[in-house]
């Protein structure tokens, strides 16, 4: 692309002075100055795409032929040396240089103004990010314990009460919570209207039906509430449970050890979740398919699809709901026994 430019200017200049002849006298069979502007498409382009340098190279391959042509007594300005053709010629180039720097220049701050723009938009992405996390984990702690709290409470047990209201409260802020980082991320909040019932909310979590549920699952996560809750709400369905604290620890124990599946964090110390996943799929043997459920306060629109494509098996957002837990286990156990 960059050999093209050079070379178009060069074609157009020299179809401009050697091209058909046109008569303007009886006398007259010099090619029409009119021919030079089928340079003026090369220039522009020169200009947007490659910017100043790109302009002031377009001007400096135009202005070489034109000089040499009109020397070899080609073209619109050859013949004999008159103040007139010898300033026409230079008007030519610097209208020609002018107008391609002009261009160059606009299209210089547009493209500063994309860039800037872009890297807004990537700043905006890793603060929303961040924010998402920290509100997040904190709600998991008092959702999660709540959920416990009705596991164990009966029906009729008057603490099941106050048990149901925090967690119709936890999950209402946490719907909120979705919305604000929703609407700051892509513009458009979720139709809820404030104060209307959420379904679930206070419902006593259902028992997990899941295969195999005296098996064995590795939880990474490096928050000491997150993982005293999942290690309960794992125990609840069955489990055993092994606790890391970040992806390089997940990574040694996927490594020495069957896992019936992995619940991983993604923000986490010394190596985060994302890259866990990757170097566990880069595995030889049966290690390497270990079903692995990403469990993250980092929600946004879109990361569950990236991290799918990464090679995770599940997505469960934080607050993590119990039965929401329990499907992504039954679906990435079912998946490995099927197998």
């Amino acid at each position: 692309e960059a050999a093209a430019a050079p070379a178009a200017l060069f074609a157009a200049v020299i179809d401009g002075f050697v091209g058909p002849r046109l008569a303007f006298g009886p006398d007259s069979t010099a090619a029409h100055a009119g021919y030079l502007f089928c340079a003026t498409p090369a220039f522009v382009w020169a200009a947007f795409r490659f910017g100043p340098p790109g302009a002031a190279l377009a001007v400096l391959v135009g202005s070489v032929p034109t000089i040499w042509l009109t020397v070899s007594g080609f073209g619109p300005f050859a013949g004999p040396a008159t103040p007139a053709n010898v300033n026409e010629l230079q008007l030519l180039l610097i209208a020609i240089g002018s107008t391609s720097y002009l261009v160059a220049a606009l299209a210089d701050q547009s493209r500063t103004a994309r860039e800037a723009a872009a890297d807004a938009n990537a700043a905006k992405g890793r603060f929303l990010s961040a924010a998402a996390h920290e509100l997040r984990t904190p709600l998991n702690g008092v959702l999660g314990a709540a959920d416990l709290l009705l596991h164990d409470f009966a029906s009729d047990d008057p603490k099941r009460d106050r048990a149901e209201m925090i967690a119709r409260s936890a999950r209402l802020l946490a719907y909120i919570v979705d919305d604000l980082v929703t609407y700051a991320a892509v513009g458009d909040a979720a139709d809820r209207r404030r104060g209307a019932p959420i379904e679930g909310a206070g419902d006593a979590p259902e028992p997990a039906h899941v295969e195999r549920a005296a098996g064995r699952v590795l939880v990474a996560e490096d928050n000491v509430t997150n993982r005293l809750l999942l290690e309960a709400m794992l125990g609840a369905f069955g489990f055993q449970t092994d606790i890391v604290e970040n992806g390089a620890q997940a990574v040694a124990a996927v490594g020495s050890r069957r896992f019936d599946a992995v619940l991983m964090d993604l923000q986490m110390p010394v190596m985060d979740g994302e890259e866990a996943i990757r170097r566990i799929r880069a595995m030889s043997g049966p290690a390497a398919k270990t079903p692995i459920i990403v469990v993250t306060a980092q929600a946004l629109p879109g990361d569950e699809a990236r991290l799918r494509e990464l090679g995770a098996d599940g997505f469960v957002p934080k607050p993590v709901d119990a039965r929401v837990l329990a499907r992504a286990l039954e679906a990435a156990l079912g998946a490995e026994v099927a197998a």
